[in-house]
């Protein structure tokens, strides 16, 4: 999408357009399948903030390491993770909840197959305007997502997966085992547990990988390429923010409630909050 972010408006104004061409395009496509669109309620985006527009959406596996993770490697990191963690939690998930396992990992910053994204925009752009770029004049994005069309496309499945599903938890499960295989050829947008209080204020959502580690871009063109030919603008998007706007967005958020202490609800999210208004 080609307009330029000049404030916190003009990103609203750009939410809620994509929001109407897509809930247009939802019930289009309905009417085709011959689906009763009746009582149906409107489906809620996800979005996803990076501190550069050329980053991709890959996870943390994939990223930090620039290469495909041995299988074996990523087992035992789980395991070990999964053996140590127990003496710095208040709460401990059962042996066998290998799904709250995964997402606590994850919410301690431990690389994973889980793609963070938000049911809140302004969460989303928050992160984007705050998170460090490999160069200081890179412009940061957010991206838009469809969830439940990219699981239709991706999946033919007209939902969201919670962690619980049968397909899930052998996902999970999987990725604890020496001997485990993914059965999910492509990234699948999932609904975790809400474990934690972080979570809870940033109204997290994820994305899980199986052994695919595409983007989920070049995912959705294989997927396409040779089938029904989907447009993906139907299904992300993505909103470059000018690097020079950042400092008067952040503002804006900041008269909103959108803070580092709001999204982290804890001392670290408050000593940040703290630096950023006196030392930034």
């Amino acid at each position: 999408d080609s307009n330029t972010i000049k404030n916190l408006g003009d990103f609203v104004n750009w939410v809620s357009q994509v929001s109407n061409e897509w809930k247009k395009y939802d019930q289009e496509w309905k009417k085709n399948e011959g689906k009763d669109t009746r009582d149906d309620p409107a489906v809620k985006p996800w979005f996803r903030g990076l501190a550069s527009s050329t980053y991709k959406l890959t996870p943390s596996i994939v990223y930090q390491n620039n290469i495909s993770i041995e299988r074996l490697n990523e087992v035992w990191f789980n395991k070990i993770f999964k053996e140590k963690a127990p003496k710095y939690l208040s709460h401990i998930p059962n042996e066998t909840e290998y799904g709250k396992w995964l997402f606590l990992m994850r919410h301690y910053s431990a690389p994973s197959r889980l793609l963070d994204w938000s049911e809140s925009a302004l969460i989303a752009l928050f992160f984007a305007l705050t998170e460090k770029p490999e160069k200081e004049d890179q412009n940061p994005a957010v991206w838009m997502l469809h969830p439940f069309m990219w699981n239709k496309i991706m999946h033919n499945e007209w939902s969201v997966s919670g962690y619980l599903s049968r397909e899930i938890k052998w996902e999970f499960k999987s990725l604890f085992n020496e001997n485990g295989f993914s059965n999910i050829k492509f990234a699948k947008s999932i609904r975790p547990p809400l474990i934690d209080s972080k979570m809870l204020a940033q109204k997290s959502v994820f994305v899980l990988f199986g052994d695919n580690n595409d983007c989920m871009i070049d995912q959705f063109k294989r997927k396409n390429e040779n089938e029904n030919g989907m447009n993906i603008r139907n299904v992300i998007r993505k909103k470059v923010i000018p690097n020079l706007r950042k400092n008067d967005l952040l503002e804006e958020l900041a008269t909103l409630g959108i803070t580092h202490q709001s999204v982290e609800p804890n001392l670290t999210g408050l000593a940040m909050e703290l630096s950023f208004r006196f030392y930034k």
